[in-house]
């Protein structure tokens, strides 16, 4: 790798990093940056609205397929316990085997925290689960406290073909006590 390449990458990331209205880095601190304001109408947000509706009635009705479906094609999960499901597929695949056994009879409650608009099309949604009536729970998953397993989903969803979908999601749980 020659020396041109070694920063180009790294010059590349910090001047992103830096974005509209930043003027220097001082020192080793980067300048505080002001939220960008994104133009977000109601359907927008009624969009995502209806994801987070279609993702909780298909948990609620222990259906894979539907649940897949909020996820794109190419999307990446991360689990509770720190698996990774690459793809639509591989969502589905998982949910079949816990809605037809360990989480057959669960609730999962989701609470909309916060959505933050990146893009017009790009979201983050931040969202409080709460998941009871489970069975049994995998390996390295503990219950929050007795019979509950509360954890904080944060999702990117992007807009495609008028659509909004899950691309990325990674669920982090809360731990006892």
């Amino acid at each position: 790798m020659t020396g041109t390449t070694r920063f180009t990458l790294p010059l590349a990331v910090l001047l992103l990093g830096c974005g509209e209205g930043s003027s220097s880095v001082t020192g080793a601190r980067m300048p505080e940056r002001a939220q960008p304001t994104i133009e977000v109408n109601g359907n927008q947000t009624d969009g995502i609205e209806t994801l987070v509706a279609a993702n909780s009635a298909a948990w609620a009705a222990k259906n894979a397929a539907a649940f897949a479906a909020t996820y794109a094609v190419d999307a990446e999960f991360i689990s509770p316990v720190g698996g990774i499901l690459s793809g639509r597929a591989a969502i589905q695949a998982q949910h079949v085997f816990l809605f037809g056994g360990p989480f057959a009879a669960t609730t999962s409650v989701n609470a909309v925290r916060r959505v933050a608009f990146l893009t017009g099309t790009i979201a983050i949604v931040d969202i409080d689960v709460t998941l009871t009536g489970f069975a049994g729970l995998p390996p390295g998953l503990r219950a929050t406290e007795p019979g509950v397993v509360r954890s904080r989903a944060r999702w990117v969803v992007e807009k495609r073909g008028g659509e909004w979908l899950i691309v990325a999601g990674q669920m982090t749980p809360l731990p006892p006590g």
